[in-house]
């Protein structure tokens, strides 16, 4: 997978440099393409299911735009107009691109995730017309240098009179790191409810993650995989199963303790063949695919900053960088049981007689804060879909069918007292799908995983340039006394930066062990000032 400044290339080491938020970046379109049904399969009487999966291979940061390029996998099941079930596979590459106007050229980009709600039409026995509405989530930064610039020294003198009040920026870091293409075998044997096979008719595998791990300099990724077959057996009959595997990728990451972590995993490249076993019957099927994972960490980093400056020598003019950065405060999860139904009627499924495989994906998250409750409120909707075995009634009957509807659901997670510009970015995956049915429903219950993480919009603000005015030089004071009487609210810099000395000479002046002056009725101010080295300054 190749990313054009995406946080793969490690931790900000840079200690004068802090990532400003762009913001969000949602690149939506769309692609189609058509698929001629291979000589070897039967002219196509319906289509049972459609799956699809999107593959990013590159996000760029290119002429004051960010550029999606990738993939879109299709795997569509049909029914034929002999009532056998076939599976038939295509890809179409696709390039999102939405302008921003970028500050400078050191754009960071992180992938969020994507959706890809697909869709398809039987245009002839012999051709299927396949579509996607894509999203893309992206967020965006770029570099900034957090130490000012000076301008004007001539001497290291100059800059030795500077007297620089330190402040700091935090800011999310983020460290990504990814694997593509890690293969996978894993032999599926049949039980006794099986018989043998003849024909293997589709394959499928889907991965969400299910525990990211880190550990000193080593971060854990295990995820649960879903791999569903459908078979034709040697009698003619057809089968389908589902087989669950647990899958794990260790990465390297230097003090992955301090990161949270959230995961995209997928799969790709699924074949299956069909194996003797060792009782000489054909019911091990030799399942390869290969899988992709991308982790994106979180940490806060705190850059030292310069937020005020004066000289004790000449007059200085500023230059202030007024702006917000993105702070991560916590994360929160939960497990979400979902026992989604629809009646028959609804969905014209009254001769369904069993589910044989399904699946559920979750579209349309969105989130709002219940003052009442302390708790976010988070509404999504699953898109369920399956396809079922029918009772025969006429010789007209087909004996497969699928179904498909939306179930609305809601997940509530305390998250204690919202500040008004704290944001919650969501995420969640499904495993764990089940479908029955009765004489007037259809169920499907399933298991999310939810993932919230929280950030809050921070002000910030810091010197990004000082210019030495060396024509105005500072006439330094040769009073015998010079008495200043402090003001509620002054500090010590305040009366410093006023009377042109340093907060050093004013502190020994007044054997002062800290710069706490709230005790002070009358402060004495150096009445001298010791003339700067006039060394030669050189780069």
């Amino acid at each position: 997978m190749s990313f054009n400044n995406v946080g793969l290339n490690g931790l900000n080491l840079d200690s004068s440099v802090i990532n400003r938020p762009i913001g969000a970046v949602v690149l939506a379109g769309s692609v189609s393409t058509d698929l001629i049904i291979p000589e070897n399969v039967s002219d196509s009487d319906k289509i049972l299911k459609t799956d699809s999966e999107i593959k990013i291979e590159e996000v760029l940061a290119e002429n004051n735009a960010v550029t999606v390029r990738g993939s879109v996998f299709y795997t569509v099941l049909l029914l034929g107009d002999d009532g056998m079930i076939a599976s038939v596979d295509t890809s179409e590459n696709f390039e999102l691109k939405e302008f921003i106007e970028f500050p400078n050229q050191s754009a960071i980009l992180v992938y969020r995730g994507s959706d890809c709600e697909s869709a398809s039409r039987l245009v002839n026995p012999r051709k299927i017309n396949v579509s996607s509405d894509l999203i893309v989530n992206i967020y965006a930064m770029y570099e900034q240098n957090a130490l000012p610039i000076i301008m004007g020294a001539e001497t290291l003198g100059d800059e030795l009179c500077l007297n620089k009040k330190m402040g700091s920026v935090c800011y999310t870091d983020t460290y990504s790191l990814s694997d593509k293409q890690i293969p996978v075998s894993h032999d599926i044997h049949l039980d006794g409810n099986f018989p043998p096979m003849s024909e293997i008719l589709y394959r499928n595998v889907k991965i969400c993650p299910s525990e990211i791990l880190p550990a000193g300099n080593n971060v854990t990724v295990k995820s649960k995989a879903i791999m569903s077959v459908i078979y034709k057996s040697e009698e003619g009959n057809i089968f389908a199963l589902e087989k669950p595997l647990i899958l794990e990728r260790t990465f390297e990451a230097d003090n992955a303790n301090s990161f949270e972590w959230r995961g995209i995993v997928s799969a790709n490249d699924v074949t299956a063949e069909i194996a003797i076993d060792g009782y000489g019957e054909a019911k091990l099927i030799e399942l390869d695919f290969t899988y992709d994972v991308l982790l994106d960490g979180i940490r806060n980093v705190t850059v030292e900053t310069v937020t005020d400056c004066y000289s004790t020598a000449n007059d200085c003019q500023t230059s202030v960088i007024h702006g917000e950065s993105s702070v991560y405060k916590r994360s929160y999860g939960t497990s979400l049981s979902v026992n989604a139904s629809i009646e028959r009627s609804e969905i014209e499924a009254e001769n369904v007689r069993a589910v044989m495989l399904g699946s559920v994906k979750v579209k349309g998250i969105t989130s709002s804060y219940s003052d009442e409750k302390k708790r976010l409120m988070i509404d999504a909707t699953a898109l369920v879909s399956a396809v079922c075995e029918d009772n025969i009634t006429s010789e007209n009957d087909r004996k497969f069918s699928s179904v498909s509807f939306e179930y609305p659901f809601k997940c509530e997670l305390d998250v204690g007292d919202k500040i008004s510009n704290t944001n919650y970015d969501i995420s969640v995956s499904v495993s764990d799908v089940r479908f029955r049915c009765d004489q007037s429903k259809i169920y499907c219950d399933f298991e999310n995983d939810v993932r919230v993480f929280a950030s809050e919009t921070v002000p910030y603000s810091y010197l990004s340039e000082i210019i030495i005015d060396k024509g105005s030089p500072i006439t330094a004071s040769y009073a015998p006394i010079t008495l200043c009487y402090p003001s509620g609210g002054e500090s010590l810099w305040d009366i410093a930066k006023y009377y042109k000395v340093t907060v050093e000479g004013i502190a020994l002046s007044n054997n002062l062990e800290s710069d706490d002056i709230s005790d002070r009725k009358v402060l004495l101010i150096p009445s001298y000032r010791k003339s700067a080295p006039a060394y030669t300054k050189t780069n």
